[in-house]
């Protein structure tokens, strides 16, 4: 049930009801003096239930001035802390304490010594005990924040007390007034508030501000979470996983649980904490990654979109985008062909969003080519965050003898590193093939000996640290099994090798792929044929990619399988910048193909030969003739 207020005074209300008339006109004058008694008794607003639909509400309100505290997304008197992954988009700031009461966030101090900066931080984030000018500013924005929460605090026109007795759990509330002398609690059920973009929402709350788990402040018919405002005599607290629209101002504490999303702002007058949070300043848009090229895929994160994806414009710097997928707070789009960098705007439900900063649109550019030497023959090749490359050689030396090594070239130099025992027909042939190198910049190479006169095969895999030292890492006697003694199958070949983010290997065999640890523990992924898969990826979100003839197969954490790419030509290789998916196929096609997060398929022609990744940045190299680096910019 839902209640309104009777605007006229106590005494009016009751003398103009045809019961008092009625006593005017009999003898019962004593009762109508002790009826008219009760009636003046209490001459606040009556509350009488009332249907949702019908809530009289306060029209006319004012958004609350924050003043210069409208500088931050997250602003506190005593701390700002996080742990996990948080992302805030916007500036941060403490005063009057200092830069030691922010934590968690890994801040680097700017030249200026006026502010710092941090990797989770898309905004600069400033402390009282910073150069001037910011103890000045810090000191005006917290000014600024206490004004504004007194300001808000102390609105008294109409507003509607009490309402469903501190739970707005499932309700649709109108634009307006509200006040409560209790907590006010929000469950996973949710609110919704429902007005246009120029309404406005002041919650007056006495006590704390409860958001369950899960819950969500829905907005509709244009409503924007820059015109509501919590203000939070007590603590504010967000559940895990709760999806938070407007302004909190808090007397106190400001507390957002693991995956809660904030689109608004924190105001604390005393701290505010934050697990694996992300908070986006109202009416703007944080995005992942902030450059990319035509058909990758970028993740927006805001506030009021719509689930269904056609109703979102997303627009890169003008030019319109594919919508992939779609949730209330976050939208997966494809950078569309013929963008520029700028700004990404996102128009849904009549509210246009823009994000902070202009996204990069990024070209493959050519940058000339390398010849490590021309006196060996490359094979396999691998490159670090750093732009060194790695590669398996063989020569032949002047009494024919056959040797295999691992070369280092970095600025032009070309240095061994490894080599194989050497091979001639006697004594049997070493092959080096696979390369990789892991993030933790080790090297894992397959090195394969065929015995000159049994023809038995023997295989393991060399770990090469970055000082040089190499040992055998798994296999030999005679090839790979399993740990644990389940499958008594032991493998001499391996057609390709990947490491994951965890440092885990992936060997694909001729029937079966092997997961080896960091430890050394082999194991077989089951219902997976790999068919000899001679090439394979993996990407920022643990999915895993091979090659398998003409297709192109994704293994999720899950285990599901499924076909991402089906072409006629041969693949030549497969490689991913940890987001997007390059596969290089050769003729008659002669492109690349590109795979995005969202499973969009795009090409482009290039005729050249083997890909490979040199770094996280998504620079890659091709080997032909000569080896071609390529780059985004």
């Amino acid at each position: 049930m839902k209640q309104t207020r009777v605007t006229t005074t106590g005494t009016q209300a009751c003398q103009s009801t045809p019961f008092f008339k009625l006593l005017k006109s009999i003898w019962l004058l004593p009762l109508l003096a002790v009826f008219v008694a009760g009636c003046q008794k209490d001459a606040s607003p009556v509350h009488v239930n009332k249907s949702s639909s019908s809530l009289a509400t306060t029209t006319g309100l004012a958004p609350v001035n924050l003043g210069t505290a409208a500088d931050f997304t997250i602003l506190s008197e005593t701390g700002i802390s996080t742990t996990g992954v948080t992302a805030v988009t916007g500036d941060i700031g403490v005063s009057p304490i200092a830069a030691t009461a922010i934590t968690g966030f890994g801040l680097t101090i700017d030249a200026t010594n006026q502010f710092s900066i941090s990797p989770t931080v898309a905004g600069k984030i400033y402390a009282a005990n910073y150069a001037v000018p910011t103890p000045s500013k810090m000191t005006t924005a917290i000014s600024d924040m206490q004004t504004a929460f007194t300001t808000a605090n102390g609105l008294t026109t109409a507003p509607i007390v009490n309402i469903y007795a501190g739970d707005i759990s499932g309700r649709t509330l109108p634009a307006g007034l509200y006040k409560w002398s209790t907590n006010l609690l929000v469950t996973s059920a949710g609110v919704t508030l429902s007005g246009s973009a120029s309404d406005v929402w002041v919650f007056q709350i006495a006590q704390d501000l409860v958001i369950n788990n899960s819950a969500i402040v829905h907005l509709t018919g244009g409503a924007q979470a820059k015109n509501i405002f919590w203000v939070v005599s007590g603590k504010a607290t967000l559940g895990t996983s709760a999806n938070f629209s407007g302004v909190i101002l808090s007397k106190t504490l400001i507390s957002l649980n693991t995956g809660a999303t904030v689109n608004g702002r924190l105001l604390a007058q005393t701290a505010a904490t934050l697990i694996a949070s992300t908070v986006n300043p109202v009416g703007q848009l944080s995005v992942s990654p902030q450059s990319g090229i035509e058909y990758s895929s970028v993740t927006i994160s805001g506030s009021n979109f719509s689930t269904t994806t056609t109703n979102n414009i997303v627009e890169f710097n003008g030019v319109s985008a594919v919508v992939n997928s779609a949730t209330a707070t976050q939208i997966v789009a494809t950078v569309p062909l013929g963008a520029t960098s700028g700004k990404i705007t996102v128009t849904a439900n009549g509210t246009t969003s823009t994000s902070v900063n202009d996204f990069q649109v990024l070209q493959i550019v050519n940058e000339g080519s390398i010849t490590p030497n021309a006196t060996f023959t490359i094979g396999s090749m691998a490159g670090d965050k750093s732009g060194n490359l790695y590669g398996t050689a063989s020569a032949v030396g002047p009494n024919g003898s056959l040797s295999t090594f691992v070369f280092r070239y970095s600025n032009g130099v070309v240095t061994h590193i490894y080599n194989s025992p050497a091979s001639g027909v006697s004594n049997g042939t070493y092959t080096l093939s696979n390369l990789i190198v892991n993030t933790q910049g080790y090297i894992d190479v397959a090195q394969n000996y065929t015995n000159g006169t049994t023809a038995s095969a023997t295989t393991e895999i060399i770990k090469i640290v970055p000082s040089g030292q190499a040992t055998v890492f798994i296999g030999g006697n005679p090839g790979i099994k399993d740990s644990n003694g389940a499958n008594t199958t032991e493998y001499t070949d391996i057609y390709s090798m990947v490491a994951d983010a965890q440092g885990n290997l992936y060997a694909a065999t001729a029937n079966e792929l092997k997961k080896i640890t960091p430890a050394g523990v082999v194991t077989t992924i089951p219902g997976l044929n790999p068919n000899g898969a001679k090439y394979m990826a993996t990407d920022m979100f643990g999915n895993l990619y091979y090659a398998d003839g003409n297709n192109v197969n994704k293994i999720t954490q899950q285990g599901t399988i499924t076909t991402v790419l089906s072409q006629s030509s041969n693949i030549l290789s497969l490689i991913t910048d940890g987001s997007n998916v390059f596969v290089a196929t050769g003729s008659p096609l002669n492109k690349i193909y590109i795979i995005n997060q969202a499973g969009a398929v795009n090409s482009r022609s290039f005729a050249d030969a083997t890909l490979f990744l040199t770094n996280n940045q998504g620079d890659f190299y091709t080997i032909g003739s000569a080896i071609t680096r390529y780059i985004f910019k």
